[in-house]
């Protein structure tokens, strides 16, 4: 491992943002928290980050596994027992995923396919592409989530007209294609040192959070797109297919509902699908048993929540922006999926709760 990095880490374990699960207690890939949430759909996990970018760190040795999660707001590392055991299920996001192996390899399923990253290898996934780690002992990985409004700002900076930048400009918004691509390095050596560098630079700006920090995240995360697209270090492998004629509507309204982060009707969702509104709330009580307008809400209103404690918005104004016209509707979708009044539920979690940035 390079050794800033290892720096960079090591300090992260000795400070106070630890939870120790090595000895009891298992990680649960779903659930929700401020850093990142997941829902079950009929087959796989749909995942969302609750800020425009988040980096995963997986640094996994022999007995002990430990999981970071850096993001704008906050930083989290997660002790983990069983290291020869993957870390979540099959799943889904409604972000980009930018996937980079550091040191040693790492077994990796993508839509079926199965294949073995080794250190500088890196791939990228767009929302429809679901994808598991598989069971390695010995390596450093790490992944970078990237949301499409993020995205779309990154690349309206960059001029290139290399296939990642083809690749990226068709993702910044939700298709129903499956995409994703595999990025492997001319030169294993010096791919590696690059990764190393960029994503302990990045950690850095995330920990500190000086004046201008998310500026600088981004510079680093073009300059990383910028290395990984120049034809001149790499080689990239694409995988390009529809998925609308398999059997998982559900599974690609639950993607489009959590990429809007704001209210969905189901007569947007039958314009988006081109199908008759009572035939998908069908489709999704059948797949779920869950009431399709309702789960839209309660998804919306974890938009809501997010917005409470994250930022300092009006009452008011955290309800238009999710597309609701007046306060009754809303508090009252609030109250059903909350059990409390948004103003009530903002007071709690900032008093309550200990990852929220100051």
């Amino acid at each position: 491992m390079d050794a800033g990095l290892f720096g960079t880490l090591t300090n992260v374990l000795s400070a106070n943002q630890v939870i120790d699960l090595s000895r009891s207690g298992q990680f649960e890939a779903g659930g929700t928290s401020p850093i990142i949430s997941s829902v079950k759909g009929s087959e796989v996990w749909h995942q969302t980050i609750e800020d425009d970018f988040l980096l995963i760190v997986d640094w996994c040795e022999p007995g002990e596994r430990r999981y970071f999660l850096f993001a704008p707001s906050s930083a989290l590392c997660v002790l983990l027992p069983q290291p020869d055991q993957p870390i979540a299920n099959p799943h889904k996001h409604d972000y980009l995923e930018l996937v980079a192996i550091l040191d040693g390899e790492l077994d990796f399923t993508v839509e079926g396919r199965r294949r073995c990253y080794r250190a500088g290898d890196c791939s990228i996934l767009n929302q429809n592409a679901w994808h598991a780690e598989g069971m390695s002992t010995s390596y450093l990985a790490a992944y970078f989530s990237i949301r499409p409004s993020l995205l779309k700002e990154l690349i309206s900076r960059d001029s290139r007209c290399d296939a990642l930048a083809a690749f990226l400009s068709r993702n910044v918004r939700a298709t129903g294609e499956v995409d994703y691509v595999d990025i492997a390095p001319r030169d294993r050596e010096d791919r590696v040192r690059e990764l190393s560098l960029l994503t302990n630079h990045v950690i850095q700006e995330l920990i500190e959070r000086l004046p201008g920090y998310r500026s600088v995240v981004q510079g680093y995360l073009e300059r990383l797109l910028g290395t990984l697209g120049d034809p001149r270090g790499s080689t990239l492998d694409e995988t390009r297919f529809s998925s609308a004629s398999s059997d998982d509507l559900m599974e690609h309204i639950v993607s489009y509902v959590l990429a809007q982060r704001r209210r969905v009707t189901r007569n947007e969702l039958s314009r988006v699908f081109s199908y008759n509104g009572n035939y998908l709330s069908d489709v999704f009580r059948t797949r779920t048993g869950t009431s399709l307008a309702v789960w839209c809400r309660d998804a919306c209103m974890r938009e809501a929540a997010r917005m409470l404690r994250d930022t300092d918005l009006p009452i008011s104004e955290i309800a238009r922006a999710l597309g609701y016209r007046g306060r009754s509707n809303f508090y009252a979708h609030f109250r059903d999926s909350h059990g409390m009044t948004p103003a009530a539920y903002r007071t709690m979690i900032r008093r309550d709760c200990p990852f929220v940035s100051s």
